[in-house]
């Protein structure tokens, strides 16, 4: 704090506004195709998104483990 006023973090809101239009510059530039539904690849993401960090960090590893052994 500088005389009782807190400071302001710029380049924190600074990092938030770039991600912020980059999501936005993403959406529009999606918004151009369209997608057949694959409800077999839907149902994986959905798995995927239901492990845990720990779980996907280590399936993460077994898979670089298993193309390296190729």
């Amino acid at each position: 704090m500088v005389d009782g006023e807190r400071l302001v973090n710029f380049e924190r809101h600074h990092t938030a506004a770039t991600i912020v239009k980059s999501l936005l510059r993403l959406l529009e530039a999606s918004s151009k195709y369209t997608f057949k539904v694959e409800p077999h690849i839907i149902s994986k993401c959905l798995w995927l998104a239901a492990l845990s960090d720990e779980e996907i960090a280590r399936r993460s590893r077994l898979c670089e483990l298993s193309d390296t052994s190729t």
